[in-house]
């Protein structure tokens, strides 16, 4: 694996963890709860604000935490390789 991989792989899971904590940071729950909770706290984000049904709100939610990841994999490997230029 290059580093820029792995500098991809770091800022999507710090991209994650950015998203997890904002969605979670209020909740009375143990650390290893927060996923859960964010992702819940996504869906109903989506469902209550936007008026999305309550299933389709869950898949959207999922699809946006692996957007989350997505878009930082690339963002840190594009600044990775920029930065060796």
């Amino acid at each position: 694996m290059n580093k820029a991989t792995i500098a991809g792989v770091l800022t999507a899971i710090l991209a994650l963890g950015g998203l997890i904590y904002v969605f979670a940071d209020g909740a009375h729950f143990p650390l290893y709860q927060w996923p859960y909770e964010a992702l819940q706290g996504l869906a109903f984000f989506l469902a209550f604000a936007l008026g999305v049904p309550k299933k389709l709100a869950h898949i959207l939610a999922v699809f946006i935490a692996l957007a989350v990841l997505a878009i930082g994999f690339w963002v840190g490997r594009t600044l990775w390789r920029c930065r060796l230029k």
